[in-house]
């Protein structure tokens, strides 16, 4: 079993999520936001 994950440093980014992701991936790794706050 593979558990690939889309890399986020920084900010989501939802460019690199919509083009990235594929059905059989685990999650998103982040690291380094500036804060864990959902923006609205």
């Amino acid at each position: 079993m593979n558990n690939f994950m889309i890399g986020m440093y920084g900010k989501y980014n939802y460019k690199k999520f919509d083009r990235n992701f594929r059905k059989d991936f685990y999650g998103i790794e982040a690291c380094l936001f500036e804060n864990e706050r959902r923006k609205k």
